[in-house]
């Protein structure tokens, strides 16, 4: 999953934070990640 940012005025989008995790893992219908899970999580 790779989530943008996108600016509209220049039509230009940036990395935000990308994750993969495996779906057999997950219980319930919500996902919790910490920034630390995330790669290139923005400051």
């Amino acid at each position: 999953v790779v989530c943008y940012d996108i600016n509209i005025q220049s039509s230009s989008r940036r990395v935000v934070f990308r994750l993969q995790f495996h779906t057999g893992l997950l219980l319930g219908h919500s996902l919790s990640f910490s920034k630390a899970d995330l790669d290139c999580a923005c400051a």
